[in-house]
Formats: C-alpha cells, structure tokens, sequence
C-alpha cells in the first residue's frame, strides 16, 4: 500500500509511531501501488521486481525528474527508501511481504 501526497513546495512528513512489522499484501494483475517500510534498510527497483515473481517493471514518480521507469534487461533502475511510494505491474496475483528484514 502507498499514498501519493501533492504539496506545492518542498516538506518533510514525519510519521509517529511504531515501525510496521509485518506486512503482506494481495498484488493483482496489474499496477500495484505499494511503499518500502524497512527502517533498517533501502532497496532498488531491480531487487524487488526480482523478488515479486510475477511483476514486470517498477515506477516511481519524482516532481522534479519525472517518471523513472525500471525493466529487466532494459535498465532504468531507481533508488527505493522507507516512506517512498512506487509501482510494480505484475502479471498475475501473488503475496508480497515487503520489505521487512
């Protein structure tokens, strides 16, 4: 799961509470918007679409570059940090359980 936030000028959203320690979610054929939950460590967008079976390619969305999109064997590859939205498109249903160690 992932949020998308609009805001006409640069901010830093801060999150209270306790970090999330399990997560699993459905990720239906298709564009799956989903988020990196893991406080200890970042990832790129070739090991999780590694790491999802069925999914495709992975976007992300920045304001000031645009959308970087990753393929396998056509490159692309981007930087995903906790707090960081993004999509993965995958071709059928399967379980994600993101980004926890």
């Amino acid at each position: 799961i992932g949020y998308w936030v609009f805001l006409h000028e640069n901010f830093t959203l801060r999150w209270v509470g306790k970090p999330i320690e399990n997560i699993s979610v459905q990720l239906m054929p298709g564009f799956n918007l989903i988020g990196w939950a893991n406080h200890c460590m970042n990832t790129t967008a070739s090991s999780v679409v590694e790491n999802i079976t069925p999914a495709t390619m992975a976007i992300t969305y920045d304001a000031f570059i645009g959308y970087t999109v990753y393929i396998p064997l056509i490159g692309g590859d981007f930087d995903i940090t906790i707090g960081r939205g993004f999509y993965v498109y995958c071709t059928t249903s399967t379980m994600w359980y993101g980004g926890r160690p």
